[in-house]
């Protein structure tokens, strides 16, 4: 367990978290830096695009030229454009590290990131105290789940990442999963001391506290955040996601409330509001929640996964639920439990068949889901094929050994609830 100076979260539980959020804002306000630097060693004219493309018929192999015009197409984020020039500065001149290291950025945003790292991976032999090239490093390494390797790059960021405050949940993530919370602590602390007016600094810092189920200091930190921006319904959504996890559902309710009048087009708040009337048996109003999140976000297959579970009850429901568990698969074939619900629905019935392919879908992409284990050997035993119910059954009962069985399916779902706005 570990040790914090007072006030700070409590030991990390075990189990699954949300990624910290604000990368994408942070690789924009890098790829800004870079394009600012690119322009000044290329010594940038200041000519509009069209005049650069237009001397460019006339010196196709003037590389500072295509530097200039890769910079032109970047800032109207036209960046295959941009990736064109600037690759073709950098073959006519192999040693132009400005056009490579714009280069490496613009083919990150393309989504090309393995091309991307290969550039900066290249030019970290080339820089090795270019912090720019460690920043990226160290992102795409977080972004695999390589956290050692995420700080190792992000600490020779330096100020790139220590001083800013979108890289600090990164790197402060990045310390916390490879078993240093009280370095991730002091980094959230700085990013609140750096923007004292930003709602993602007070939620990622109030995420950290309570997936080290430090609740009452997350809720701390949330309330010290809605005292600077009291309309942010993403603090308001956090602090319900908090109450509601720690079992106050009246005040979970009403910071859900909030949070949607704050943002009428949001769905999560309608999500949670639901999942908290599902847990108290309250099916008629979670199921117009769920309906009002669907209404806003209509590709959430969560929400009409959710939408079925509160319509299970209802005898006049079913063709509703059966509609709404087709539909959150057709959003997301991975929606396991929405396959499992819908398994669940064939097997009562009678349709044995279509119950065992879609329980046998569930295990292909879940092997350890529990309910789907359990299902599918009882729907084995309904068709006689014993040696198979005893072994998917056995399975089951190993998957059973590792739930987490004090959480019920509706908390699980909570938890992953993303709160970024």
């Amino acid at each position: 367990m570990a040790t914090f100076l007072t006030d700070s979260p409590g030991s990390r539980e075990n189990g699954a978290r949300n990624p910290t959020s604000g990368i994408l804002t942070l690789w924009r306000a890098m790829i800004t830096a870079l394009w600012l630097s690119a322009a000044a060693v290329a010594q940038q004219s200041g000519a509009s695009l069209p005049a650069l493309l237009q001397r460019y018929q006339a010196q196709p192999n003037d590389y500072r030229l295509c530097q200039e015009i890769g910079v032109a197409y970047t800032r109207t984020e036209q960046l295959d454009k941009a990736a064109e020039f600037f690759r073709q500065a950098v073959r006519l001149k192999p040693d132009f590290l400005p056009a490579r290291k714009n280069l490496a950025t613009v083919l990150w945003f393309l989504n090309r990131k393995q091309e991307s790292e290969r550039e900066f991976q290249a030019l970290v032999k080339l820089l090795p105290n270019d912090p720019a090239p460690r920043l990226y490093l160290g992102l795409a390494a977080y972004e695999r789940a390589q956290y050692a390797e995420a700080v190792t790059q992000l600490e020779k960021a330096g100020a790139l990442a220590m001083e800013n405050p979108e890289a600090l949940p990164v790197l402060a993530d990045a310390y916390d999963r490879q078993g240093a919370p009280e370095k991730a602590h002091k980094l959230y602390t700085k990013m609140i001391a750096l923007t004292p007016d930003s709602a993602d600094a007070y939620a990622s810092f109030a995420a950290f506290a309570s997936a080290h189920r430090n609740n009452a200091f997350a809720l701390r930190v949330l309330d010290q955040g809605l005292g600077r921006v009291p309309d942010s319904a993403k603090l308001w959504l956090e602090r319900g996601l908090i109450l509601a996890l720690d079992g106050n559902q009246e005040q979970a309710e009403l910071s859900f409330r909030k949070a949607g009048e704050r943002d009428p087009l949001w769905s999560l708040p309608s999500l949670s509001l639901g999942i908290g009337q599902l847990e108290r048996g309250q099916f008629a109003d979670a199921a117009a929640s769920f309906r009002q999140a669907i209404e806003r976000e209509p590709k959430d297959d969560r929400a009409w996964y959710l939408l079925a579970a509160a319509l299970k009850r209802d005898p006049k429901g079913q063709d509703e639920m059966v509609a709404a568990l087709r539909k959150a698969l057709e959003l997301n074939a991975g929606n396991t439990r929405a396959r499992v619900a819908l398994a669940e629905y064939y097997s009562a019935t009678d349709r044995l068949a279509a119950a065992v392919s879609e329980l046998e879908k569930a295990i292909a992409r879940d092997p350890g889901n529990a309910a789907a284990l359990y299902q599918l050997g009882l729907a084995y035993q309904r068709q006689g094929k014993l040696d198979k119910a005893r072994e998917t059954l056995q399975e089951f009962q190993k998957a059973k050994a590792r739930m987490r069985e004090e959480e019920t399916e509706l908390v699980q779902i909570l938890k992953t609830l993303p709160s970024t706005r």
